[in-house]
């Protein structure tokens, strides 16, 4: 849990975007970069607890089993949050992995094997769609932020910033954003609140 802890300080910390290149697209992304490596990197995380896991299994901590499942069930929440309308099929996969966990070493130590094979194929898929991984554009306005794939809420499209997560883990908005309206620009600024907020942050996860 502690490691899991770390991991995503770490990530919330970064902000996640990728650095545009000059090239044409006439394409608008179905992902923008900064959801994609997320996505990524949660799923990295995700397949390492499984394999730690296991082995803490096969050391006798099966109590740390119940623990560790609701752990990685949250973060798998936020990869179909994130990446479900992409890979709607193979994100289906990599939710039956979890499902399917068994509390003994051998199922945690498969289950973290088909973690990292259905990684890597959702990583190529992203690799393999133009504007996922990499900007193909700069963003500058309302406009290049759309046709860069990001994210729009009530005319307003957002980009990089810090993930922001609740006290359970759950993806719940975006702080210190960039964001662009069709006539003005705001850099590191803006919020979103993917449910709601008070005055001075989001809400949390509607459990």
């Amino acid at each position: 849990m502690k490691k899991w802890i770390i991991y995503l300080t770490i990530i919330c910390a970064v902000l996640l975007f990728a650095s545009p290149v000059n090239a044409l697209s006439d394409e608008i992304p179905p992902l923008a970069p900064d959801r994609a490596q997320l996505a990524l990197n949660l799923m990295a995380i995700n397949c390492q607890n499984l394999s730690d896991l296991g082995y803490s299994i096969t050391d006798g901590q099966s109590a740390y089993f119940e623990s560790m499942k609701q752990t990685i069930a949250v973060t798998q929440v936020n990869i179909n949050y994130l990446i479900r309308d992409f890979a709607s099929d193979l994100v289906s996969q990599f939710n039956d992995v979890f499902y399917n966990l068994e509390p003994t070493s051998e199922s945690a130590l498969a289950a973290a094997n088909s973690c990292q094979n259905l990684r890597y194929q959702i990583y190529q898929r992203m690799a393999n769609t133009p504007g996922v991984l990499q900007l193909t554009n700069p963003v500058t306005d309302y406009e290049s932020c759309l046709n860069g794939g990001f994210f729009e809420s009530g005319g307003t499209c957002f980009m990089n910033g810090n993930v922001v997560f609740d006290t359970s883990g759950y993806i719940i908005g975006l702080y210190n954003a960039d964001c662009f309206t069709r006539t003005d620009a705001y850099y590191g600024t803006c919020w979103y609140c993917e449910y709601g907020n008070t005055q001075s942050e989001c809400n949390d996860y509607p459990y």
